[in-house]
């Protein structure tokens, strides 16, 4: 029964090296664990996740962005933002699919039709060209299992991950511990219209609703993790800037942990067009820089802990 109304994933979250700039999690307190409902490092310290995402799962099969700096470069520029992890999308579909796995990146890109990405991944990064997709995921998986051996277990519900309801009388029985995690996904849009025609308080109010959707979660000891949030960085969207001061509002008073989406300022091929700008990514066209850096200041507001284990002690982003 659990298996038809749950997916389970395996969070590869790749926490930043204390080689690189700022470092927000010191890979030395790793791995990570759950305590009631908080995340926390081996020693029982508080490690609150202000992650960003970064898609790698649509028809491409690469992460996006390596045509246009290396990925050196954007993996420092993550860092600077003030991000202390990633959450990396997979292409799940493609392990069912062997024909895909044994393609080259080269090949996956030339069948369609990106040879100007070609050329560019050639110059900012050369080696990921002649790889098969699965050894290049390969190389990926290496660097996360490198950096964290013991993931967490990410557990997501109903009606695009908003909805955990059937949980109140069927609880998750699992047979090992400190290591799950629930998620959530709200946008301005999980709403429909509402942010738009409604009285931003009242809309706010949606909360409530969630507490018996999916927060309850909280109250049974468990850590929710918001994998998914995020608006329209240009500021022109009503809907996504009444949402804004909610989220924040809530990200604050439950201190949870975070991922924003996203990172991407543009993709390779994304509904038929090439280069496809994303309004939501923190990155510019070009990931040259960021796009809105008064929201990375805003952003700052939600990076520290504010309760938990050792709170003298938590570990949070800098």
């Amino acid at each position: 029964m659990m298996k038809k109304i749950l997916f389970l994933l395996v969070a590869c979250f790749h926490v930043l090296s204390p080689n690189a700039v700022q470092p927000a999690i010191a890979t030395e307190a790793l791995p990570l664990y759950t305590d009631s409902r908080w995340i926390v490092d081996e020693t029982g310290k508080r490690v609150k996740l202000g992650c960003v995402n970064w898609a790698s799962h649509l028809q491409p099969l690469l992460a996006e962005g390596l045509n246009k700096q290396p990925l050196d470069v954007i993996s420092k520029q993550i860092v600077a933002m003030g991000f202390n992890c990633v959450r990396f999308t997979w292409p799940l579909w493609m392990a069912t699919n062997d024909t895909l796995s044994s393609m080259t990146v080269q090949q996956s890109f030339e069948s369609l039709g990106l040879l100007e990405s070609i050329g560019a991944i050639r110059v900012n990064n050369p080696s990921m060209l002649n790889l098969t997709i699965l050894q290049a995921f390969q190389l990926g998986a290496e660097a996360v299992h490198k950096a964290n051996p013991n993931v967490l277990t990410i557990l997501s519900g109903l009606d695009f991950d908003k909805d955990l309801h059937f949980l109140h009388n069927q609880p998750v029985n699992l047979s090992f511990t400190r290591k799950l995690v629930f998620e959530l996904h709200w946008y301005s849009f999980s709403d429909g219209n509402a942010w738009a025609t409604g009285n931003p308080n009242q809309v706010c109010g949606v909360v409530n609703a969630l507490k018996n959707k999916i927060l309850f979660v909280l109250d049974q000891g468990y850590p929710l993790f918001v994998s998914e949030f995020g608006i329209d960085l240009r500021g022109t969207n009503v809907k996504d800037n009444r949402y804004s001061s909610c989220i924040f509002g809530v990200a604050a008073e439950l201190d949870f942990d975070w991922a924003l989406w996203t990172l991407m300022g543009s993709y390779y091929l994304r509904e038929g067009v090439l280069g496809l700008e994303e309004v939501y990514g923190v990155m510019n066209w070009d990931w040259s820089g960021p796009r809105n850096s008064t929201f990375l200041r805003r952003l700052s507001s939600i990076r520290s802990a504010f309760r938990g284990t050792y709170k003298s002690q938590i570990n949070t982003v800098r």
